[in-house]
């Protein structure tokens, strides 16, 4: 028989079931945003390659902050934002996110649209490195030794898409530490993930507005010239824009409060997995033998990684029911 105020074996704490289900949603948001981010955004940005990269940068900004608004509204929010609005240091923190992720915008539809897919996967497979590296610099998050060794495999398989690549790979290097030092303030930030999102796009507004204004009077933006032509497709990809950008860096930012540093770093390996994938068997893009080994030795990081993290579940759950 079971005494009155104890559990039964069976019975999970309510602390680690509570990080147990933290951690599965952060898992969850992680995953679905990159898994957008690597093949519906680099799908989209394709469809959206004559449009000039600044222009489109301009209508997600726009279009992304009428979507967060409307969500804003429906959570009712409005009040909340206002009052974080006059917070000056953790605007200041929200406008710096906001730049970051602008540049981050930028350089990734550049990529695409100049059919350098390749860099910008290799760029992403940099990502986790700096996100593991600000982690245990900056939030002294500590790694075991399965950890350590896949981190270790990961940055020499880098290292070797690096080398192999034969050119300075700014396009990879500006989109990993700027999404890097993107993540680490959205993980510093005491800030709900929609509310941060809907002000970072609200601070890039004025930038938005300008340059689309800017288009309609020199009469040479695209929107310009597709409505003269009477081509509907290409508004209509502009004003989707807000949806594409919107959702999955509010994912992002409900993962980001969810997982360390160092995991969220390991889950962004899906997205340039994607993207690679796409460059290689839709774009038909060439990659030699020697990048192929370079991304068998960061899937196996990533195998490592994982496995480790379910044995350290599992292991923290048997220890914990045994005490029960």
């Amino acid at each position: 028989m079971v005494g009155r105020g104890c559990r039964t074996p069976m019975e999970p704490s309510p602390t680690l079931a509570d990080d147990r289900a933290r951690l599965i949603a952060g898992l969850a948001c992680g995953l679905a945003a990159h898994i957008i981010w690597g093949i519906v955004g680099v799908l989209y940005f394709k469809q959206v390659a004559h449009v000039p990269p600044i222009e489109v940068i301009a209508h997600r900004i726009v279009w992304s902050l009428l979507v967060m608004l409307i969500i804003t509204g429906l959570r009712g929010q409005f009040r909340p934002m206002l009052a974080l609005l006059r917070h000056r240091r953790r605007v200041g923190m929200l406008f710096l996110a906001a730049l970051l992720v602008a540049v981050n915008w930028l350089v990734f539809i550049y990529a695409v649209s100049t059919k350098q897919v390749t860099q910008s996967s290799l760029g992403y497979f940099m990502n986790p490195l700096v996100n593991v590296l600000l982690g245990v610099m900056i939030l002294r998050e500590r790694m075991n030794r399965p950890q350590l060794a896949s981190v270790a495999l990961a940055c020499f398989a880098v290292i070797i898409l690096v080398v192999a690549g034969g050119v300075f790979p700014w396009i990879s290097l500006t989109l990993a530490i700027s999404f890097g030092f993107y993540a680490l303030l959205r993980k510093l930030m005491p800030v709900d993930s929609a509310l941060a999102l809907t002000i970072e796009c609200l601070l890039m507004l004025p930038i938005g507005i300008l340059i689309i204004a800017w288009g309609f009077v020199s009469g040479r933006s695209a929107l310009n010239l597709a409505i003269q032509a009477h081509d509907w497709h290409t508004p209509a990809l502009l004003v989707i824009s807000g949806i594409i950008t919107a959702t999955p860096l509010l994912l992002f930012g409900l993962a980001a409060k969810r997982l360390s540093m160092v995991l969220i770093g390991f889950v962004q390996y899906i997205g340039p997995t994607c993207q690679l994938l796409l460059a290689v068997l839709v774009f038909k893009e060439k990659i030699d033998p020697v990048k192929w080994w370079a991304f068998a030795m960061i899937w196996t990081a990533l195998l490592i990684f994982s496995v480790d993290l379910i044995r350290r579940a599992h292991s923290k759950g048997r220890a914990i029911t045994t005490k029960t």
